[in-house]
């Protein structure tokens, strides 16, 4: 029997958000992945949402962008539904 892979909805909304931001800038994931170094199947699942990046890979890709990390954040958590305090 084939199982299916959880994918967590913080990990899809930071998806979301990698990838609009590669796509805003007309890159395909081969210039990110030279911008990063990291491996263009890493990001693919990145932006699909099957894996979670650590706070150092968030801080590469904010780099790479040229954008604050928090501003990377943001726009995830605003994207899930709130559960959070004014």
């Amino acid at each position: 029997m084939a199982t299916t892979k959880r994918i967590s909805p913080v990990a899809m909304s930071l998806g979301f958000v990698i990838e609009r931001l590669r796509k805003e800038r007309g890159w395909q994931i081969l210039t990110l992945s030279e911008r990063t170094s990291f491996n263009r199947g890493y990001l693919g699942e990145l932006e699909k949402g099957y894996s979670t990046p650590t706070l150092e890979t968030l801080f590469t890709l904010a780099s790479a962008f040229g954008v604050r990390p928090s501003e990377m954040l943001r726009e995830a958590e605003e994207r899930l539904p709130g559960k959070w305090p004014s």
